[in-house]
């Protein structure tokens, strides 16, 4: 079982922070779309009105899950390059002086891209290898489910959340953290 899927049988949002500190909560509602047509003389509209239901919407919970963590480090390694900029902490001998965030690509000058693909890739080295992302991400999903106040045990080397049902005890294995692979991020600078 996957973590989006173990969530969404206990019920529980997904939440994670990002590395920048930022916490995010991914919790998508079923909903009712409700149609509502006007006319006002000659002219006829339509408004679509979504009226969102307590119950959460499994499939988008899965769908997005990914899309929503990459586009949160995205947003992390857009905020460190900024404020490294914006702190002077920059080695260079020319400050670069102009960055141009557009969603997750970055923009400056043309005769300082130079400098800017440099900051981009130390940044991203420094969060994929400081930050340890997976690991943040396990712990937060754990204190989830302890936040709301389910049982956690440990049974031949893996977490397991206790749930009953019917006065019988389920076990649902929590999804270890994904082993890193080998890839060196200082060559990303070559």
């Amino acid at each position: 079982m996957n973590i989006s899927k173990l969530m969404i049988k206990l019920e529980i949002p997904l939440s994670w922070l990002t590395p920048g500190g930022l916490k995010l909560t991914q919790h998508y509602l079923n909903s009712k779309i409700n149609k509502v047509f006007i006319s006002m003389g000659s002219k006829n509209k339509t408004l679509v009105l979504k009226e969102f239901e307590d119950k959460i919407n499994n499939r988008k919970q899965i769908q997005a899950i990914i899309p929503n963590i990459i586009h949160s480090l995205d947003a992390s390694h857009l905020i460190k390059i900024i404020n490294t900029i914006k702190s002077g902490q920059m080695d260079t001998r020319n400050k670069l002086k102009y960055i141009i965030p557009v969603h997750d690509c970055f923009g400056t000058h043309p005769n300082q891209l130079g400098l800017l693909e440099e900051l981009v890739k130390q940044e991203y080295i420094w969060i994929y290898s400081n930050v340890k992302i997976l690991v943040k991400f396990h712990q937060k999903i754990i204190k989830n489910i302890k936040d709301n106040n389910l049982e956690i045990i440990k049974k031949d080397n893996k977490m397991f959340v206790v749930l009953y049902y019917n006065f019988k005890k389920e076990l649902l294995l929590i999804p270890e953290i994904p082993k890193e692979g080998k890839l060196n991020l200082k060559d990303i600078l070559n």
